[in-house]
């Protein structure tokens, strides 16, 4: 019976091994997935800082509002309707880029909602901007494709004018 580490979010048999990915949850697949393609973003980040995540990041009301909205556009893509499992699946998103914050990124998402007019708009960008890459799948598959196959339009301009990124 395969077992969920929550500190983690992981999946392991009983050898304590890693689950194959077909055994996984859709919403963990596609949290997975999803969070692939911001890593890169996430990484030039933390290399401009030492390899340490800026505190700012986590309260960039720009940043987190467009990951919001991005993995929502992927969630419902892939037919994950019930708000729990919505739930889990944006968790396990903001836990796989921002580790032991994702539960903190959750709990904030309605209040942002419906107080930071800069996280809304995000939201929305993010939303249309992911709605983009799906369109332009054509047949792939959200797991097979990468970062570089993404244009992440504003979020990268956002990045670059707010995060001093080295090369």
């Amino acid at each position: 019976m395969p077992t969920f580490d929550r500190h983690t979010l992981n999946y392991s048999d009983r050898s304590g091994g890693l689950m194959l990915d077909f055994l996984k949850p859709k919403n963990v697949k596609i949290a997975e997935s999803v969070a692939r393609l911001f890593y890169p973003i996430i990484h030039d980040i933390k290399s401009s800082n030492d390899g340490a995540l800026p505190v700012s990041v986590l309260q960039d009301d720009y940043l987190i509002g467009y990951l919001a909205g991005s993995v929502a556009v992927a969630a419902s893509f892939a037919g994950i309707t019930n708000p729990k499992i919505n739930g889990l699946t944006n968790l396990h998103f903001f836990e796989r880029l921002f580790p032991k914050h994702g539960m903190t990124i959750c709990r904030q998402h309605p209040e942002k909602m419906s107080s930071s007019e800069e996280y809304l708009s995000a939201y929305q960008e993010g939303v249309e901007s992911f709605n983009k890459i799906i369109g332009g799948l054509g047949g792939k598959g959200l797991k097979n494709i990468t970062a570089n196959e993404v244009d992440l339009g504003s979020l990268s301009e956002h990045i670059e004018h707010v995060y001093p990124l080295t090369s």
